[in-house]
């Protein structure tokens, strides 16, 4: 929109000029016997026209841009997430004719209202020289919104990419380095909930006597759900928070390089009558402020599923989740073991900390899986790294397209400025002519100009 409003800004600027050279034109069409209303129509018509023409070449020239910017969007786009369509369909053609019949209305006013309450009289007297006249504060006024809305766009683009830039810095509190993430098909393998969840568990079991893996887990994400504690019976706040929730299998906290800050980890079957849980440190204090978690009770969702806190987990990223301060997102977690949220069988991912090089380790995981069960195929093998760019790709690709949008912008409010300087020195030439004989020297009006600028 923004970019719309500088082209339409520019354009309406264009007119404003044309329309100052044809002043004593349309005089002398009005002492001729064309109404003032006959006048405003033809120059509200040669926008339309204009409008038209350009919206043909727009969408030949949007055929080839559309590649321009594929190419620039590729690199940040991972193939398996998604295809970006590039060709503009019939939709998008009428939906820009329509923006542009409706600007060109709007931003033709402007012109033709100079048209409709200019006098006849002194232009029929002036001759040919009658067009050098003041400085128009409407068209500057056009060149300030250009350039100050161009700012704006390349601020906002500049923002975003720090943006992107500040989280690949960000600390994750482990190290993502020596994590890959495993996604597999247990559809082949399984026919219920539990069977699959037991073949998870035995690949988990296999893939630990790979040479070069070091601890292996599972996990898949649960909803987001209210957490409330029993402040009659644990102390607590008695305030509800939201948090993600995660079934996870063995060794999971293992997988990332941390440790329990209190308490123990999950296991595959826990005989617990009352649902183990893990929570993270934000979540634990803002429940149980200066209190120990272990031993307490929990209710998550609706239904107030009751939990107990098994262990308390330091606050990190999980499944590529953002560290938040505010405690609303990101690192407010519940952790459950995966026996106590079975799914059908489907696309599960392994988490593996490894050692060592990946090019031979890949392999090997491939044939572990394989030689486990030859009906589960490896999906997707990546680093944990590649997992967190291929979240940020929506983010990037969008700063990209931004950065364009803004960079045009900026090309169209500088054309527009140079055609509203140049217009207005031609416009000046005989004042300056004048000021020259008078005593100025080139310098002066030079660097008048430049200041006007």
């Amino acid at each position: 929109v923004l970019t719309l409003v500088i082209v339409c800004a520019n354009v309406a600027n264009l007119l404003l000029g044309r329309a100052t050279v044809r002043q004593r034109e349309l005089a002398l069409r009005q002492s001729l016997g064309a109404s003032r209303t006959r006048v405003v129509r033809m120059l509200v018509a040669e926008g339309f026209v204009i409008a038209l023409c350009a919206c043909a070449a727009a969408y030949v020239f949007a055929r080839w841009m559309t590649g321009v910017v594929a190419n620039l969007v590729a690199p940040v786009v991972p193939p398996a997430v998604t295809q970006v369509i590039t060709v503009p369909d019939w939709a998008v053609a009428g939906y820009a004719l329509t923006l542009a019949i409706g600007s060109t209305a709007f931003f033709t006013l402007a012109p033709a209202a100079r048209a409709w309450k200019q006098p006849l009289l002194p232009w029929l007297k002036a001759g040919e020289q009658g067009v050098a006249q003041g400085r128009s504060r409407l068209s500057s006024g056009l060149v300030v919104l250009q350039l100050a809305l161009a700012v704006l766009l390349i601020t906002s683009a500049g923002l975003a990419s720090r943006s992107i830039t500040l989280f690949a810095g960000t600390d994750l509190g482990f190290d993502s380095r020596s994590i890959l993430l495993a996604t597999v098909n247990t559809g082949g393998g399984a026919v219920d909930q539990q069977t699959s969840a037991t073949l998870l568990e035995r690949l988990r079991v296999r893939l630990q006597a790979v040479p070069g893996i070091e601890d292996v887990s599972y996990s898949w994400s649960g909803p987001r759900v209210n957490v409330r504690a029993d402040a009659r019976r644990s102390g607590a706040v008695g305030e509800s928070v939201v948090a993600a929730t995660n079934y996870i299998g063995p060794d999971y906290l293992r997988v990332y390089g941390v440790m329990p800050l209190a308490g123990r980890e999950l296991e595959f079957e826990d005989g617990r009558a009352i649902t183990p849980a893990v929570v993270t440190q934000m979540l634990a204090q803002r429940l149980w402020p200066g209190q120990p978690a272990i031993g307490r009770r929990l209710f998550l969702g609706q239904r107030e599923s009751e939990v107990e806190v098994v262990g308390v987990a330091p606050d990190v990223y999980f499944d590529g989740n953002r560290l938040n301060p505010s405690g609303q997102s990101g690192n407010i977690y519940v952790l459950l073991p995966s026996s106590r949220g079975l799914r059908d069988p489907g696309e599960r991912t392994l988490y593996l900390r490894y050692q060592g090089r990946l090019d031979a380790l890949a392999p090997a995981i491939s044939r572990a899986i394989r030689n486990e069960d030859p009906r589960v195929p490896v999906v997707r093998l990546r680093t944990f790294g590649a997992e967190l760019e291929a979240n940020l790709w929506p983010v990037r690709a969008l700063t990209t397209l931004l950065t364009v949008f803004a960079l045009m912008s900026l090309i169209v409010a500088i054309i527009g400025q140079y055609a509203v300087v140049a217009f207005d020195m031609r416009r000046r030439s005989r004042e300056f002519g004048v000021r020259i004989a008078l005593g100025a020297s080139s310098r002066q009006i030079l660097t008048a100009v430049l200041r006007e600028g």
